[in-house]
């Protein structure tokens, strides 16, 4: 396969996820406007190759790309060495959240382990709690408490883009709704 049809097959991708992903995406940049607004701050957690979309979001928010305005209070939680991998982050979450907070996981794993893990380390806690996976994950939220938003994707580095394409909407729609349009 060629670089272009490759490159095609990824934007034909994105394309096919618009109304998958919309909906969930309009309503977790809602949440953490309404979260920042409040004075909470984002928590971007993540093991393994998603770090990387973790800092990219925390990055994105706290250094303006597009237009002048303040920093955005948000945080990359991607865990130690000294810690199991997919229980790194939820430790530095649980010290650190509070109520009104938002904490983002992002997880592009096959089974969704990391995404498992971050539900059950900040059940009960009074944050907002957003979740990044993709459509292969089910039943992570059977109670509709947390919003998820799943990326179609049938291999982990074409989801990887994805995720990342869905990441950097979700800063401009944060952004758009602090700040106006952008």
């Amino acid at each position: 396969m060629s670089a272009s049809e490759y490159f095609q097959q990824v934007i034909d991708s994105a394309v096919m996820s618009v109304d998958v992903i919309a909906a969930a995406l309009e309503v977790a940049a809602a949440s953490a406007t309404q979260s920042l607004l409040g004075g909470g701050t984002l928590y971007c957690c993540a093991v393994g190759c998603d770090r990387s979309l973790a800092q990219f979001v925390a990055d994105r928010l706290m250094y303006p790309v597009d237009v002048d305005r303040p920093a955005l209070p948000a945080l990359a939680l991607t865990g130690v060495a000294s810690v199991a991998p997919e229980d790194a982050p939820w430790r530095d979450a649980r010290a650190l959240a509070r109520a009104g907070d938002t904490v983002l996981c992002i997880d592009s794993s096959p089974d969704g382990h990391v995404l498992q893990h971050g539900i059950a380390a900040m059940a009960g806690r009074d944050v907002q709690f957003l979740g990044l996976t993709h459509t292969g994950i089910k039943d992570v939220d059977s109670a509709g408490k947390y919003t998820i938003i799943a990326v179609p994707g049938d291999a982990r580095s074409r989801l990887l883009g994805l995720q990342a394409l869905t990441l950097n909407c979700l800063c401009h729609l944060i952004e758009q709704q602090l700040f106006g349009e952008t």
